[in-house]
């Protein structure tokens, strides 16, 4: 079940669906539930590992309940704020499961995951990130200016959001998330037993392993990659810019790029500066990446794994990052990436490795090792396949007394 057909690879959620279910297609059949909007999707079903597909209208933006705005829960948003599409939604799920003979229901979608909750068979919801350790880490963000009233309208979507994890999470009969970070969250929001969460990070794409094993000439330079259009890729430029690279990395004329879709002109105003160059969407991005001499990643806000730095590791690109940039990666400080909080110890990590051969050498070939060893998407499907052959049995055997 996806809200979105998984196509765009430039988008973080249809890259996780879409080499999951390519991949999962090697030991299963794998049927997508879910929306069809753009010309081609329905013929690209093979190519993305699934046998058919049974196309979801969209909810409607108008007719809806005006109930919906006195909620405290997105537990059931849909049934409450559209029901004659949330009951024809449950219909058309429960006939797809039997037209297939579905064994599974893997939920990418948590937007729809009420619906399946309707259904009579065992179910995975993919939560990726969870919106309440989002929501709080953004709240606890000194740096980010909101007025009262845009902070009351952030409390009270973490209150309906928290409030739908804590439902899905209990009623699915598993749960996998991207982090440790979003499994101790969804734990002490759902107060459930721990094996109901499972971690299932994301993996590299083939075609950043093989632009790792070229050989590159490096510029003296950073990079930053990722939508700008998304808050905590926008904010973490903005305190890079502010805390690190005007008062440390600019006098030491280090050119720095950034590439990705949605920069709006205000940022673009705000970073106003001889070497900060905007890129947009590169077409051959890891190629273009693999040139510049540091991926910095300094993200202050958001939860996850971020795809960027996995991918900077398969193409020997060295990663400066915080903490918080690679809660999710299995990886060793100071050995196959570098971490730094304080501004001055970000800075020192970024120069050391634009003026030391040696250690950005070691750091590509840790860094490249790291994702070889664990996170190739053929490995992390693996263990969802394992998982949902898990719950298949576990559903057989509860039947069966």
């Amino acid at each position: 079940m996806c809200e979105k057909f998984p196509a765009d690879l430039t988008d973080g959620f249809h890259l996780r669906v879409s080499h999951l279910c390519r991949e999962l297609a090697g030991s299963n059949e794998c049927f997508y539930f879910g929306p069809l909007e753009m010309q081609g999707e329905r013929g690209a079903l093979p190519q993305y590992g699934f046998s058919d597909a049974w196309e979801l209208t969209r909810r409607p933006k108008t007719g809806r309940s005006f109930r919906r705005h006195f909620r405290l829960s997105n537990e059931r948003f849909l049934e409450i704020s559209s029901p004659e599409y949330f009951h024809s939604a449950v219909i058309a799920l429960r006939q797809a499961v039997a037209r297939w003979n579905i064994d599974a229901v893997v939920c990418f979608a948590p937007g729809l995951a009420e619906i399946s909750l309707r259904v009579n068979v065992p179910k995975i919801l993919d939560v990726t990130d969870s919106l309440t350790l989002t929501h709080e880490r953004i709240l606890s963000n000194r740096r980010r200016k909101s007025g009262a009233w845009g902070r009351m309208s952030r409390i009270l979507k973490a209150t309906r959001d928290k409030a739908r994890e804590r439902c899905l999470v209990r009623a699915y009969e598993c749960t996998t998330t991207i982090s440790d970070a979003d499994r101790r969250a969804l734990l002490r929001v759902s107060e459930t037993s721990g094996d109901k969460i499972v971690v299932i990070p994301n993996g590299v794409s083939a075609d950043a392993l093989k632009v790792g094993s070229q050989e590159f000439e490096h510029e003296r330079s950073i990079i930053f990659w990722g939508n700008l259009d998304f808050a905590p890729n926008c904010t973490a430029v903005e305190y890079f810019f502010d805390e690190i690279y005007l008062p440390y990395l600019a006098r030491r004329e280090i050119d720095w790029h950034i590439v990705g879709r949605g920069a709006s002109d205000v940022l673009r105003h705000r970073l106003g500066h001889p070497r900060i160059h905007f890129h947009g969407f590169v077409d051959d991005l890891f190629s273009y990446a693999a040139q510049k001499g540091v991926m910095i990643n300094p993200m202050i806000e958001g939860s996850g794994l971020k795809n960027k730095v996995l991918e900077a590791l398969a193409i020997n690109l060295p990663v400066v990052t915080t903490r918080m940039g690679v809660e999710a990666i299995n990886g060793r400080r100071g050995y196959d990436f570098l971490v730094a909080d304080e501004p001055k110890e970000f800075a020192r990590c970024v120069e050391s490795v634009l003026d030391d051969v040696s250690i950005r050498s070691a750091l590509a070939t840790a860094g490249r090792q790291l994702v070889e060893s664990q996170y190739t998407w053929p490995k992390i499907a693996k263990q969802l396949d394992q998982l949902i052959r898990i719950i298949i049995s576990q559903s057989h055997l509860k039947k069966a007394i």
